[in-house]
Parts: C-alpha cells; sequence; structure tokens
C-alpha cells in the first residue's frame, strides 16, 4: 500500500499546507513500522484547462488556490507535480490511497478526505451565494465517496454530524494540527541579520498575532486594548520597547482588505505606528524568527476549525505563553497541552489584562502533556493510514 498526499486545496493558508506537510511528514518517517509496502508521496494535481469556465463562477472560492506563490513550499517539500490522467491511472491500482480534498470542478477524488470546518453555515456573510453553495456541495460528496475523512477537530466532526446527520460518523476522524516544534531548528543569528527590525532587539518587547485578516479572526479589540494598555505602559515603563506585531495576508474576507485597512487607519488615528506593527503575510522565515523572539501569541478569534488555530500550535511547539479565546473549541487544546489562558474575545478589558500580563512575564510557558514526540507523531500517522 502506498499513500499520495495531494497538495490541491491546501495552498490557501499557511495552517492548511502545514498540515497536509505534517500528515506527510509523520507517514514518511513511519511507513515501513505502519506496514505500507513504500514510502509516501506529496503531490500537485495539474489541472485542465476546462476547468476555466467553471473556475468563472466559483472564482472567489477557488481563486486563491491557483497562485503561484506557493513556490517556496513547493522546492522545500519536493512536492511532484502529476498530469491529469497520470492521476487517473495510479488510481485504477486499489493499493494506490490518496489523501486529500475533492474538488468536483477539478474531477480530484481522493480515498482519505478533508473538511476544514462549517465556517459558512455558522458565520454565511462571509462567503456569497455560490460559495455557500459549493462548500455544502463538495462536504457532501466528501461525506459519501471518501472511505474516510480527516477533520482538525471534534467541533467540526460534530458539525458534521449535525448538519449531515445520515452519514457515517464513524468514517470522521479528528485529526489537529501539530507542535510545530522544527521551527527551533533555524539560524535566529543568520535570520536577525537578514531582518533587521528594531522590535527585534533584546531591549524590545513584543507579542505576536499571526492571522489572516478574515473578520472572524477579530484582530481590532486586540488592537484596541493595546491603545488602553498605553496608560498603564506609560506609568510603569518605557512604551516605546513595547510591540504588538501582527502577520498575516490582508487579503480578508472575499478578497478584500476592508477589514485590515480599518485598522490600520485606527492604528494611524491613535499614533500606534511606532508601538502596533501590521507585517502582512511574511517569508517563512520571518515568521518562525517571531514565533522565537515573540514573549507570547494571542489569538482572538470568535471562529475556528482546529483548536487554536495554526499559530496555537507553533507556540506550543515552541513552548510559548499563549493566550486564546474561550471559544469552545480551543479548550480542545487541553487535550494535548497545558498552561494555555483564556479570555473573552469580545472583552477589550479582558484582553488588556492579558497583553499586561503577557508583557510582564505573567502566564507561564505551553508544555505538552506528551513529552515523547516520537510517540506523538506515530500515534498520528497512524490514525491516518488506518483505513
Amino acid at each position: 500500500m502506498k499513500f499520495y498526499f495531494v497538495v490541491n486545496g491546501f495552498l490557501e493558508s499557511q495552517g492548511t499546507k502545514e498540515f497536509i506537510r505534517n500528515c506527510f511528514f509523520t507517514v514518511n518517517k513511519y511507513w515501513r513500522k505502519l506496514g505500507l509496502s513504500s514510502a509516501p508521496e506529496l503531490i500537485f494535481i495539474e489541472e485542465l484547462n476546462y476547468f476555466n469556465t467553471m473556475k468563472k463562477i466559483i472564482k472567489n472560492e477557488l481563486k486563491s488556490k491557483n497562485r503561484y506563490e506557493n513556490n517556496q513550499f513547493f522546492k522545500e517539500n519536493k512536492i511532484k507535480s502529476i498530469k491529469f490522467f497520470e492521476y487517473y491511472k495510479l488510481k485504477q491500482n486499489n493499493e494506490n490511497i490518496f489523501v486529500g480534498n475533492i474538488s468536483i470542478p477539478k474531477f480530484i477524488f481522493t480515498d482519505i478526505g478533508y473538511i476544514f470546518d462549517c465556517q459558512h453555515l455558522y458565520l454565511k456573510s462571509n462567503f456569497n451565494f455560490f460559495q455557500r453553495i459549493y462548500r455544502t456541495s463538495i462536504f457532501l460528496f466528501t461525506l459519501i465517496l471518501s472511505r474516510r475523512i480527516l477533520v482538525n477537530s471534534r467541533s467540526v466532526k460534530n458539525d458534521l454530524k449535525r448538519f449531515y446527520p445520515f452519514i457515517n460518523s464513524h468514517k470522521i476522524i479528528d485529526l489537529p494540527f501539530m507542535p510545530i516544534i522544527k521551527n527551533k531548528k533555524y539560524n535566529t543569528n543568520l535570520l536577525m541579520q537578514r531582518y533587521n527590525y528594531h522590535f527585534l532587539k533584546d531591549s524590545k518587547k513584543f507579542l505576536l498575532i499571526s492571522n489572516r485578516w478574515w473578520n472572524h479572526k477579530n484582530h481590532l479589540i486586540v488592537i484596541k486594548a493595546f491603545n488602553d494598555m498605553k496608560v498603564y505602559l506609560e506609568k510603569h515603563s518605557d512604551v516605546e520597547n513595547y510591540f504588538l506585531v501582527i502577520t498575516g495576508s490582508i487579503q480578508g474576507n472575499k478578497g478584500r482588505s476592508d477589514i485590515a485597512d480599518s485598522a490600520i487607519n485606527y492604528i494611524k488615528k491613535n499614533n500606534l505606528e511606532k508601538n502596533i506593527l501590521v507585517l502582512d503575510h511574511v517569508p517563512d522565515d520571518f515568521h518562525n524568527l517571531l514565533v522565537t523572539k515573540c514573549l507570547g501569541i494571542i489569538q482572538p478569534s470568535i471562529f475556528e476549525g482546529g483548536p487554536g488555530g495554526f499559530s496555537a500550535w507553533e507556540a506550543i511547539g515552541m513552548n510559548k505563553p499563549l493566550a486564546l479565546s474561550n471559544i469552545e473549541i480551543n479548550y480542545e487544546l487541553k487535550d494535548y497541552a497545558q498552561e494555555m489562558v483564556y479570555f473573552n474575545p469580545n472583552s477589550k478589558e479582558q484582553i488588556k489584562n492579558i497583553l499586561i500580563r503577557l508583557f510582564n512575564g505573567e502566564i507561564k510557558n505551553t508544555k505538552l502533556n506528551l513529552l515523547d514526540l516520537n510517540q506523538l507523531e506515530f500515534n498520528y500517522a497512524k490514525k491516518i493510514v488506518d483505513i
């Protein structure tokens, strides 16, 4: 038996890219121990010209998946591009197992499917009519056609049982992100020379938010809380040494930047430009440096498909202090780690106090419940291949 991990449909965000990479990484590390016949492969299935018409119909759903800003990701992970008909030739062999997103317009059908979340059924205003129809349809096809379905949380599994009560829920496997421990391998001194931002100096203190500027990521309330916190900083220390750094594409809901633009206007209006930096999407190596150097990570989101979101797992993997919203899904992190702090994402006062505690070092470093990383990785891989 040989596993192929299909990256099509995972290229929209850092979190989903990291998820498919982690799936491949763990199976690749333990494929012999798991009894597979050969090592797995990461592949990209090249599409036919026919799909251009379908793209126009649901263009907002698909456009970001076809950008070629992912060249670094392809090179780093040695992703193999295969022709569409080569993919179908491989599928004729029942010993070949494909893992990834099902795509109706691209005629990509996987054995082990993936469903990210049911956001379109909760936050309907984030999507247009065609996007909602597309998501609902593709989820239904995935649930019916796939032998198993991977999701990133128990919450998503429960949502699918609720919205699709007729499906066999035993097919759905909750598999969250993994602690991103590999970031520790980066050469910090070299990166410090490459990215010479003043807030990276040892005399400075900064907190990190790492989320794309979607509305449900709730950036603005943290910015407003930081503004309120300035009074405290001015009384107790030098405010010029404290920073909030925000990374993630400013292209948010429906491909627009209006949410980020509104936040940037607030920052300018309140003279916060020296303390709050909106960096947009940053290269992976710079992002790793930010996670390494920050005092802690704050996650104020009001909706997630996986507990904590991607950057929460980075905080856990790097043993960084982590404060996150008290939405139900985020409490699933307690199954894997400890010392997280939760807050009401709608309370500016609570968030202000969290910021003060993070800057003062009053929130403990997160740590994994299971200290044996190899066992964690093996269990992860076994969940994927046990079909």
